[in-house]
Formats: structure tokens, C-alpha cells, sequence
């Protein structure tokens, strides 16, 4: 009698069972791991936006064909970045045209500030190398970042930071300042006020941070030491305002693919939450491999220009590090598989509860009806 009960109390899995769960388990899991993965549609989306940018930059932002093969350390006019590209002419018009002369003069005399010396002549401390041409590059204060730490220090003590030719910095009083004493509210002003008389000049303000590269003591480029081949490309146009054109390449990716994959994420059925294009891991995909090729494009624009240094656009590799490193980050965690392995889990949970309330009440059916 016990033989011929035991069929009925035997819950091991025939091989039907086990490809059943083996099935439901995998489309369970891929209701997670999908959103680590892309689709062939995103795939599309990722060259579609990556190549689109990458040609931008290749053709309008500097167009390859007007960059010379020699490199920025020859002293021709052939390798300035003016005329170079359609984007970056335009941009760095429209910024020069922000203010008129006369409004530049008004806004440089109404926001003097003691960091703005051109020359060593009425210097107390001789700076090598400080010239009309480059001493926004080597004064710190006319950095449109850190500007906002070492201009204004420079206001509030009245004295003058800069970096010279030999990577050395070097900070010294300025007599005859009248800012010293100023509340911090107002040297704040006075920075914004004069950064915006300097944006228009025709040198324009330096890129943020590039200035710190002129402290590089060791190494050089064809005989340029990295400090002479940094103020050698901000003479002739590697500024702020070219910075802006080479944003223009970026812009094209986070628009492009931001609004592609909110687009692609409705027609898929997700909610409109769901597919809001902002802290995502799928975005985050498609953010990085977009940039990649983009990036890829620009090397290669690189080599077509024998190495010129106008050709390289830090914006695009900056982007590609950004989400590489977010990329890289999940995979040391195993990411992907830790949320799966959470997400199956939580599954079994809410089985075994549904199970036990459903044993719960089978028990309390049998002993309510006397039954057995």
C-alpha cells in the first residue's frame, strides 16, 4: 500500500519540469539583465548618434582638411584654428560679437582686478614668458574655473597669481589695489564682471584647468616644452570658445540619445517614468558606446592630420571616460548578475509566501469542515 502511495508524494522534477522552470527562470531573469544589454535597434541608435557626432566633428567643428599635417609647434599662420571649421567660426564669432570694443572698455575699467597685469613691467617679481598674448593663460585668476578660487584670493589679498615659463608659481602683492578689504560678495561680482570683459577679446579666456598644464616640468614636443606648446596653442585659438564648438559633438550624443532612448522605451510599453531618459543603466550603454565611436572618429581624424593637436577633442574622450568608468565600475561588481540573482530571488520569496498563505488556508478549510 505505502509502494503504490509513494507516486503521489515524490515532488522530484521529470526533465519536462526542469525545462519548464529552466524556462520560466530565464524569462524571469532577462526582465533584468535586458536592461544591461542592448537590443539591435540600440545598437542602430548607438552608430547612428556616435557617427553623426564623430562627422561633425571631422567636417564642421575643425574640418580635417584645414588642419595641417605639421604640428602646433611650427610658428605659421596655416596652423591657427581660425577658419578651420564652420561650428567653431561661428561660435567663436557670435562670442566675440557679445560685447561691442566700447562695452569691453567700459567693463575693464569698471572691473579692474589686480591679477590682470599683461607684462612683468610694473611687477615687483619678474614673471618669464608673461605677455599681452598669453598672461590670461598664466594668470590663474583668468581661469573661467578655478578663477572663481584663485581670482578671487587675488582680489581679497590684493596680489597677483600666475605661472611662468619654468612651470613655477608664483604670487606677489600688487600695490595701489583698492579691492582689498572687499566683502566676498562683491569680489565675486567683480570676477564674473571681469571674466565677462576678457570673453569677447579677441585672445578670449583659456580653457578651465588648462592652465595648470603650464606647471609640467619634465618632457617636451619637438623641442617645445609642454609649457611653451600650451601657451603656443592658446595664441592660436585653442580657448574657451573653441571648447564650446567641441561641445558641439557631445551635445549631438546627449540629445540624440537621451530622446532616442526615451522614444524607443514607450514604443517598447514601458511607463512614461520608466522611460524618462536620465539615470539609467541602459542609458548609461548607450551613452558609452556612442561616445566610443564618436571618440574612435576623432583618432581618426588625428591620424589624418599627421598627430595635429587642433584636431583632438578632449570633450569626446572625456565623455567616453566618464561612462566607460560607470561601465567598468558595474562590471567589477558583477552588477548584472547580482541584480538578477536579487530579482529571481524575490521571486521564490513571494512564491514561498503565496504558498505557505495557500497552505494556511487549506489547513484552516480542513479543520473548520472536520475533514480527515
Amino acid at each position: 500500500m505505502q509502494n503504490s502511495l509513494d507516486k503521489y508524494y515524490d515532488i522530484s522534477l521529470n526533465n519536462k519540469d526542469i525545462k519548464e522552470l529552466n524556462k520560466t527562470q530565464f524569462e524571469n531573469s532577462k526582465k533584468v539583465t535586458s536592461q544591461y544589454e542592448l537590443d539591435n535597434v540600440e545598437k542602430i541608435i548607438c552608430w547612428i548618434t556616435g557617427l553623426s557626432a564623430g562627422l561633425v566633428d571631422a567636417f564642421f567643428v575643425t574640418n580635417y582638411k584645414n588642419l595641417s599635417t605639421e604640428n602646433v609647434t611650427k610658428i605659421k599662420d596655416n596652423l591657427h584654428l581660425k577658419d578651420t571649421g564652420s561650428i567653431n567660426n561661428a561660435v567663436d564669432n557670435r562670442i566675440k560679437n557679445l560685447f561691442s570694443q566700447a562695452k569691453i572698455s567700459e567693463l575693464e575699467q569698471k572691473f579692474k582686478v589686480p591679477y590682470d597685469a599683461s607684462s612683468s613691467k610694473n611687477l615687483s617679481d619678474y614673471v618669464s614668458g608673461l605677455n599681452p598674448k598669453t598672461h590670461r593663460i598664466q594668470s590663474l585668476g583668468h581661469d573661467p574655473i578655478l578663477g572663481f578660487y584663485y581670482g578671487i584670493r587675488d582680489i581679497l589679498s590684493g596680489q597677483f597669481t600666475a605661472i611662468d615659463n619654468a612651470g613655477d608659481l608664483i604670487t606677489q602683492s600688487i600695490t595701489g589695489n583698492n579691492a582689498i578689504g572687499m566683502n566676498l560678495f562683491k569680489a565675486i561680482a567683480l570676477q564674473f564682471g571681469h571674466l565677462c570683459s576678457d570673453i569677447s577679446t579677441p585672445a578670449g579666456l583659456p580653457i578651465p584647468f588648462m592652465s595648470q598644464l603650464l606647471r609640467l616640468k619634465e618632457g617636451n614636443v619637438e623641442g617645445f616644452s609642454y609649457n611653451r606648446l600650451i601657451k603656443n596653442m592658446y595664441a592660436k585659438g585653442y580657448n574657451f570658445n573653441h571648447l564650446l564648438s567641441m561641445s558641439v559633438p557631445a551635445l549631438i550624443i546627449e540629445v540624440l540619445t537621451r530622446l532616442s532612448y526615451f522614444v524607443y522605451s514607450l514604443s517598447k510599453g514601458l511607463s512614461f517614468k520608466e522611460s524618462i531618459p536620465i539615470n539609467k543603466v541602459k542609458l548609461d550603454k548607450l551613452l558609452f558606446n556612442s561616445y566610443l565611436i564618436a571618440s574612435g572618429c576623432n583618432g581618426v581624424k588625428m591620424i589624418a592630420t599627421n598627430g595635429n593637436i587642433f584636431a583632438f577633442n578632449p570633450v569626446l574622450w572625456a565623455g567616453t571616460l566618464r561612462y566607460g568608468f560607470t561601465e567598468f565600475k558595474r562590471y567589477l561588481k558583477n552588477e548584472k548578475e547580482v541584480e538578477r540573482h536579487k530579482y529571481v530571488f524575490e521571486i521564490y520569496k513571494q512564491n514561498e509566501a503565496e504558498l505557505d498563505v495557500s497552505i494556511e488556508e487549506n489547513i484552516k478549510y480542513y479543520k473548520q469542515n472536520n475533514v480527515g
